[in-house]
């Protein structure tokens, strides 16, 4: 997958999570940081390695298995762990750009 479409994809899963979260503040403030969000992550799509990326998708389903299972707290778990991680790659590759 190419990294447009890759940028794609999570725009995706996070339009869908956020639609069933049913939370319309939280849906606003993410559409009006959506550029930002989307150049910081083709940034970070750029420079992950094969190996970050599969893990990456594996982290996505984990949270998209939690939230279809109906248990938010394992959820919410797994989203902490994965904005810690994705936020600990963008810091560095920020600091090389």
């Amino acid at each position: 997958m190419n990294g447009a479409a890759y940028v794609a994809a999570f725009r995706r899963f996070y339009a869908e999570l956020l639609a069933g979260s049913g939370n319309d503040v939280a849906q606003r403030i993410l559409q009006t940081l959506d550029a930002r969000i989307s150049y910081l992550r083709h940034l970070t799509t750029q420079r992950a390695s094969l190996p970050r990326q599969l893990r990456t998708v594996d982290l996505l389903r984990g949270i998209a298995g939690a939230v279809e299972a109906g248990k938010p707290d394992l959820a919410a778990r797994r989203c902490a762990v994965f904005v810690a991680r994705s936020a600990r790659f963008a810091l560095d590759v920020l600091a090389e750009t």
